[in-house]
């Protein structure tokens, strides 16, 4: 319990723990409802990248895993989600490409 005092009282900062203000409250259902939004938009994209390649879900996103366009997608997710998927598809597929995927 000693550390647990020490640690969350005498650090103001980590008090808000314990007392969040309206504020933080809706600072955190922002950032929900962006995780959530992040999370439909990559599973649409993958989908389509394997439906374009004949891939199933899975198959498609160990691909794009494997070749550094998921890191591209979650990086450039603020500028990729106001693309068109058939253009978010082919830039995810020229990324895939230049670190190593085959052409399919």
């Amino acid at each position: 319990m000693r550390y647990f005092s020490y640690h969350f009282f005498a650090n103001p900062e980590k008090l808000r723990i314990f007392a969040p203000n309206k504020k933080t409250k809706t600072m955190a259902a922002e950032e929900l409802r962006e995780a959530k939004n992040r999370i439909a938009y990559t599973v649409m994209i993958v989908r389509d990248f394997g439906e374009a390649h004949h891939l199933n879900p899975r198959q498609a996103h160990n691909y794009l895993r494997r070749h550094k366009a998921m890191d591209y997608m979650e990086q450039f997710y603020d500028v990729e989600h106001t693309l068109s998927p058939k253009d978010t598809i082919a830039t995810l597929n020229d990324i895939a490409k230049r670190n190593g995927g085959q052409e399919i």
